[in-house]
């Protein structure tokens, strides 16, 4: 699968960098392109690395990956407090 994708030009997607603002977060790539944006509403983001970011809403964490698509929801009451310490 790996050599079908890089003989294609496909390339795995990574986080560079989120930009927040009031309303929206824009996730950008390794490239430096914009490739998600996503209200404010999903929560306050914690951190992120190059393969995922975390938001938290109340007592709730929601784990989303590079595409900007929710993979995990956590509750702090189970799993604690996450601290997320230079992840990027």
């Amino acid at each position: 699968m790996a050599l079908l994708l890089s003989a294609i030009g496909l390339k795995a997607q990574s986080i560079s960098y989120i930009e927040t603002t009031k309303s929206w977060y824009y996730i950008y790539d390794q490239d430096g392109k914009k490739t998600k944006t996503l209200s404010t509403n999903i929560g306050e983001l914690q951190g992120f690395s190059a393969s995922f970011f975390v938001v938290k809403s109340g007592v709730w964490y929601y784990i989303y990956d590079a595409t900007g698509k929710k993979t995990k929801t956590l509750c702090e009451t189970n799993v604690g407090k996450i601290v997320l310490n230079n992840l990027h």
